[in-house]
């Protein structure tokens, strides 16, 4: 996505790159006052770190001044999904090459899931809007997993 391009659910995308990358407030839109900016690390459970860092899960705000950026933090708490993390996580763990075969409990276990984080990931895939019937490395998800007929 480019640097003015937003996501699906109408917030700015966190890898969005340019000159006014993070300096915009993401509340309003609007270029804060230097004096006035304020920023922090929000809780965003689509947000996962394609090098698997430990940045999973962050994204960095600004904000025009104190009362902006505590809508944006009680917005990221509204918004958390735990499920939606993990499938982004099993996710990743599905790119490297030598998990082409491999079962998706395989899988769970490279992406650092328990048992239950994974099985409640796969079910939060089966009723998001497009759900997915494999994975970004071609696993095919388990039956169910995706309605038939419906794209990943």
């Amino acid at each position: 996505m480019g640097e003015n391009q937003d996501r699906a659910d109408g917030r700015r995308d966190p890898t969005a790159q340019g000159p006014r990358s993070g300096r915009v407030c993401g509340h309003c839109g609007q270029l804060p006052a230097p004096a006035s900016s304020v920023g922090a690390l929000l809780p965003d459970s689509s947000v996962i770190d394609p090098k698997g860092l430990g940045r999973d899960g962050r994204r960095y705000v600004t904000a025009c001044g104190a009362g902006h950026l505590q809508l944006l933090i009680d917005q990221a708490r509204r918004d958390w999904v735990a499920e939606q993390l993990w499938f982004g996580q099993l996710c990743r763990a599905s790119t490297a090459p030598v998990t082409r075969d491999l079962p998706i409990s395989h899988l769970g276990e490279r992406a650092r899931l328990t048992p239950d984080h994974l099985r409640r990931a796969v079910e939060w895939n089966t009723r998001s809007e497009h759900p997915r019937v494999t994975l970004p490395g071609g696993q095919a998800l388990p039956a169910g997993a995706a309605s038939p007929g419906r794209p990943h």
